[in-house]
């Protein structure tokens, strides 16, 4: 302390930001203990999860851990990697997509955006199953129609077939079959995006609207 300056006298308290309230979440057999504040926001199953909770000390941690049943260690971890990211690492693509999967599955929706812009570069490396799948789970039109475009122009039938092996409804195999197949031998006819786009408006009108929360920290 300088000459003459006076010792200012305060009452110590948490601040209102960063002073983190650590939660243990249960999945499989593992357990992980995170600030609460990063996860804990409207529109997302979390506030109602923590309401019960009653703090273990005067640390601001809880004392129970959550359990967390139908997902997988993998895809909490991918989920936590990008909630708190660990810069300079890896974020494998596997590991964005089951981070995407809870993003949907608890409405992390500015999250959502944020790991399907990541998905961009890696998603023409995926099989047509997973493109699919992870299109229509990210609500990203283009991906969609480019995967319907391409079973359609470049693909053989027998591929399409396939898809309803690993899981596509056969509704929307029997829409591709049906576009194919009608206009196969017609030299002018439109092009298959609009096909497609026509043929899947219902689906496609809604895809890339999304309602954003302020999510993450």
């Amino acid at each position: 302390m300088q000459d003459g300056a006076m010792a200012i006298v305060c009452a110590i308290r948490p601040h209102d930001t960063y002073y983190f309230q650590n939660v243990i979440f249960e999945v499989g057999c593992t357990h992980y203990r995170v600030p609460k504040g990063c996860l804990d926001y409207k529109g997302t199953p979390f506030p109602d999860l923590f309401a019960p909770l009653t703090l273990k000390d005067d640390n601001g941690d809880y004392a129970e851990p959550i359990r967390l049943e139908g997902i997988s260690e993998k895809q909490f971890e991918g989920f936590l990697r990008a909630v708190f990211p660990i810069f300079g690492t890896p974020f494998p693509t596997e590991s964005v997509i089951g981070a995407l999967e809870l993003a949907v599955k608890w409405n992390f929706s500015k999250l959502q955006v944020d790991l399907t812009n990541q998905l961009e570069p890696s998603i023409k490396d995926l099989s047509l199953h997973e493109t699919i799948r992870i299109a229509r789970l990210s609500r990203k039109r283009k991906w969609l129609v480019d995967v319907f475009v391409d079973l359609i122009d470049h693909r053989k039938p027998l591929e399409l077939v396939a898809l309803m092996q690993n899981g596509i409804d056969a509704s929307t195999v029997a829409k591709l079959l049906e576009i194919r197949e009608r206009f196969a031998n017609v030299s002018a006819k439109p092009s298959t995006e609009s096909l497609v786009a026509d043929c899947f408006s219902a689906e496609l009108k809604n895809m890339g609207i999304w309602e954003f929360n302020t999510d993450t920290c």
